[in-house]
């Protein structure tokens, strides 16, 4: 019943009004939440019916049940709020959509005592540059940078990024929402797309420039994201997931080809020094419900070399429609010739065949995450090294850093 086509705001006096909470939604939106945390919490969450603290390291979440405002409140007290609130939103909003089909949520940052917000609007005009007016306040461009600036996305495109993360959606959000907490924890800019593709971007080619941009590309690799590229036997369509490793094998070759004949012309296009696969056994599966559960698989049927010969099932072509979109990228954005096809299956076998972190134990979630956050911090600091060793900079990029005096932004948001 709120009407959003028009005004970017609501008040307090309408949201009581308008909203509701159905019976049971808290409970599962905990649950929900809490197994896609679990294993980045430094301590054991506190629970109660309608509230509760989520500690991991440097981050705290306050969600709090409102009954009188019809909402869920969100407090984030992080360095990086943004990317969490944006994917804590996400797996909300994912939960509520199984089980409460057409209730509508709407996510609400405080303006006034009386004012809120409706985060898309802001991000609309914001991106827009476009003055908001909240009742008879008219917030300008400069004060939204101001007032809302840690939420805030960068206008266009980063120049640089430390790893890059590329995965299947509906098989491994899971694990990639646990991982990418723990590298900004640590001050690293890693590209997610659910964080940094924007409405309005040709996104396809947005996030093949996110992929020369940065230092270490990551593909995960699993059971689940290997599964839907069979079907490219039976019709030729844009995968995007292989459009990711495609790209990040193409623009390797294309930085090594560069560096051995001592071509820097691409500068920041193509920064790419280290692919590093993370190959991921059942128990980090999402199994298409949000949860990091083992499902039906055995260790033995989500082993490496299970994950091989799926690999020596995919189709031996090349799918011309994925690789279209390369093309294009490679002569509109590089400008450069097109890059040699590889066949769906030769793809992935170069991923199997390359130097890379394997998780595969059932037991110890925790360990094997921070182990996987280590290897590629690990990564992308070599890498920096090795580029400032080459632009003769003397800096020296310690292994491991960690900041832990950054300050923190707290972020207060209420989920409708």
């Amino acid at each position: 019943g709120i009407a959003t086509d028009i005004n970017a705001y609501i008040t307090t006096e309408d949201l009581k009004k308008y909203t509701f909470v159905p019976e049971g939604l808290f409970t599962l939106v905990l649950a929900y939440v809490i197994s896609h945390t679990q294993h980045s919490l430094s301590q054991s969450p506190r629970l109660s019916r309608t509230h509760a603290l989520l500690y991991m390291k440097q981050v705290k979440i306050d969600l709090k049940l409102v009954p009188s405002a019809g909402g869920i409140k969100i407090d984030v007290n992080s360095e990086h709020p943004r990317a969490i609130l944006r994917q804590l939103y996400s797996v909300i909003t994912n939960s509520i959509k199984e089980y409460f089909h057409g209730l509508n949520t709407h996510l609400l940052v405080p303006y006034t005592t009386k004012h809120l917000l409706f985060f898309d609007k802001l991000l609309e005009h914001h991106k827009q540059a476009e003055a908001i007016w909240v009742d008879e306040y008219l917030l300008q461009p400069a004060d939204i940078e101001i007032k809302y600036g840690p939420l805030l996305p960068y206008l266009g495109s980063r120049n640089q990024y430390d790893v890059f993360l590329s995965y299947r959606q509906s098989a491994n959000s899971g694990f990639v929402f646990n991982l990418h907490l723990l590298l900004e924890q640590h001050s690293f800019v890693a590209f997610l797309d659910a964080n940094n593709l924007e409405i309005g971007l040709d996104f396809k080619l947005a996030f093949m420039e996110a992929i020369g941009r940065s230092l270490v590309a990551c593909p995960i690799v699993s059971v689940g994201a290997l599964e839907r590229m069979k079907e490219l036997s039976k019709y030729d369509c844009v995968d995007n997931v292989l459009l990711e490793w495609m790209c990040m094998l193409a623009v390797r070759e294309c930085a090594c080809a560069d560096k051995q004949s001592g071509n820097r012309n691409k500068g920041d296009l193509v920064r790419l020094k280290r692919i590093v696969p993370l190959f991921l056994g059942a128990q980090w599966h999402d199994d298409n419900s949000m949860a990091l559960e083992s499902g039906n698989m055995t260790a033995e049927e989500s082993s490496f070399e299970a994950l091989r010969n799926i690999a020596e099932t995919l189709p031996d072509k090349v799918s011309e429609k994925t690789y279209a979109d390369l093309e294009r990228y490679f002569k509109n954005v590089l400008k450069l010739p097109s890059p040699p096809k590889k066949s769906v299956r030769g793809v992935v076998l170069s991923l199997l065949n390359n130097d890379a972190v394997v998780g595969f134990s059932i037991n110890h979630k925790r360990k094997q995450l921070e182990s996987h956050a280590n290897e590629i911090r690990r990564a992308v600091n070599l890498s920096k090294k090795e580029k400032h060793h080459g632009a003769g900079d003397s800096e020296q990029v310690a292994d491991g850093i960690e900041n832990e005096d950054s300050d923190h932004c707290r972020c207060d948001c209420t989920l409708l």
